[in-house]
């Protein structure tokens, strides 16, 4: 969804919330001039590749609708190793 982030925040956290309800359906990617954020399920093994060209040197991991019972990292600058974490 292009368009889906950067002005106003509530329609940022509607688009968020769209991703949050759909994780299990389908996969949406939000975009800006600046990033992109997808929500990734829990349950499954997942790999990002960080487009250095579009992205750059950046990834974040934020948990969304509950802690994160294991996250794992690797090819990071700091890696976590089995974390729980959660805002």
């Amino acid at each position: 969804m292009l368009g889906g982030l950067g002005g106003r925040f509530d329609h940022e956290a509607a688009n968020i919330n769209v991703l949050y309800t759909f994780a299990n359906v389908l996969r949406i990617v939000l975009l800006s001039e600046e990033s992109s954020l997808t929500l990734l399920p829990s349950g499954y093994l997942h790999e990002i590749h960080v487009n250095r060209s579009f992205e750059g040197p950046h990834c974040g991991l934020v948990p969304l609708g509950a802690p994160s019972t294991s996250t794992t990292t690797t090819g990071l600058h700091w890696n976590l190793g089995t974390y729980k974490f959660a805002l």
